[in-house]
């Protein structure tokens, strides 16, 4: 099952849910999956994120602090972490193994 929560303006303040999920905090989506797998899965298992668009436009410094900045993520112990900010053949996207993207 998935659940897809999005703030409402009112979500911060609110003593509900939503106030429980985004209270304190900047975020304004959140993404909860849940399942139940039938057997252990064959190899490692990844999670990820893919834009609709041909190419991020970014400005020359902008790529760069971005590649710095997943450079020091990879380093810091996120090995298997793959990205891409597009091209021709390749929408941008960003991968990395289930087990270095959860904290327990």
């Amino acid at each position: 099952s998935a659940l897809f929560l999005v703030a409402t303006p009112e979500a911060p303040e609110s003593d509900g849910y939503q106030g429980r999920v985004f209270g304190g905090t900047k975020r304004l989506v959140e993404l909860q999956v849940s399942g139940r797998f039938v057997g252990p899965p064959p190899g490692a298992l990844y999670v990820g994120g893919e834009l609709l668009t041909e190419r991020m436009q970014m400005s020359a410094l902008t790529r760069l602090v971005a590649r710095g900045a997943l450079g020091f993520l990879r380093s810091a112990g996120g090995e298997g972490l793959h990205y891409s900010f597009g091209d021709a053949s390749q929408a941008p996207h960003i991968a990395m193994p289930l087990w270095s993207s959860v904290p327990w």
